[in-house]
């Protein structure tokens, strides 16, 4: 087993094989949604603009959340290493199952050296810290809204306590301890725990980065239609994270969208308008994400070089 989550040819192929994957269901992907009219709607081409360059913002923030949280456990590569390893994963996601994109950044970094199993784990719990984070932002809005006050402080205070159990120590000394005695490491890597404060720098840096989306997708809604509720920004987080739980679709491609039409909805926008704007948000931020990639590519050519 130590030799397979070793093998560096083979976390190659397999990177290389979700990349792939992650392209071909883009595709098809793409090739569903062409058949919609957007002729009825038009852009507001300096608000359009302004939405691309914020959104590069935190997407680039990815970046460096993943680098960060490498540096947290002692994971020592250099920041090309980790925009090259999320930068070529981001595509992955589209691939039904949620695994792909934790799985193939994973195997990026582990061929340097690492433990493909703590890589993982390091890789899953950003994740997590990402979706909960997500949420939280998404719900800000909601909890102003004519909605039943239980459901609304029962949802905000089950995010924070999740929050906080991922944050402590002890919690995450078991965990990996767990993991020592499945993988057979044999002793307990203690130094690769998270400080107790530090989880909650990366927290913090997270939420800065929902918040930047949200304002970035506030503009871009803004582009189509005249609104001036920055509210309805905070759909994205929300709406993507909410996606990304459905561990079946490739995505959260159908999810995301209907996620987007009932936000709009609450704020009384036609669903005919919302529907519309929900698909053009898909290619929107896809666009950021082939930015993103291009990044990764760009990354891994200039780690090629150094080696």
């Amino acid at each position: 087993m130590k030799n397979i989550l070793s093998n560096k040819k083979l976390l190659n192929s397999l990177s290389n094989f979700i990349i792939l994957g992650g392209i071909l269901f883009l595709i098809i992907f793409l090739f569903t949604t062409a058949q919609v009219d957007f002729n009825d709607l038009k852009f507001r081409i300096p608000y359009l603009i302004i939405s691309f360059l914020l959104l590069a913002i935190p997407l680039l923030i990815g970046i460096y959340v993943w680098f960060y949280s490498l540096k947290q456990y002692k994971v020592d590569v250099p920041i090309r290493i980790a925009a090259a390893s999320h930068g070529l994963s981001i595509l992955s996601k589209y691939i039904p199952g949620r695994i792909w994109t934790t799985i193939n950044r994973s195997a990026y970094v582990a061929n340097y050296g690492y433990h493909l199993v703590l890589i993982t784990f390091i890789s899953a719990r950003l994740q997590i810290v990402q979706i909960l984070v997500g949420l939280l932002v998404g719900m800000i809005p909601l909890i102003l809204l004519e909605i039943d006050l239980i459901i609304r402080i029962s949802l905000f205070v089950g995010i924070v306590i999740i929050l906080f159990v991922l944050a402590n120590r002890k919690i995450q000394t078991a965990l990996f301890r767990l993991i020592n005695k499945i993988t057979n490491k044999g002793k307990n890597k203690d130094e690769y725990i998270f400080e107790y404060k530090d989880s909650w720098v990366l927290i913090f840096i997270v939420f800065i980065q929902w918040i930047l989306y949200s304002i970035s997708y506030y503009f871009f809604v803004k582009s189509i239609i005249d609104i001036k509720d920055i509210s309805l920004g905070f759909a994205l987080p929300l709406s993507m994270n909410i996606g990304l739980l459905s561990l079946i679709t490739p995505g959260g491609i159908g999810v995301r969208e209907s996620m987007i039409v009932g936000y709009f909805l609450l704020f009384d926008i036609p669903s005919s308008i919302s529907a519309k704007i929900s698909i053009l948000s898909r290619f929107w931020f896809l666009m950021g994400e082939i930015f993103i990639f291009l990044v990764g590519f760009t990354a891994k050519i200039i780690s090629i070089k150094k080696e």
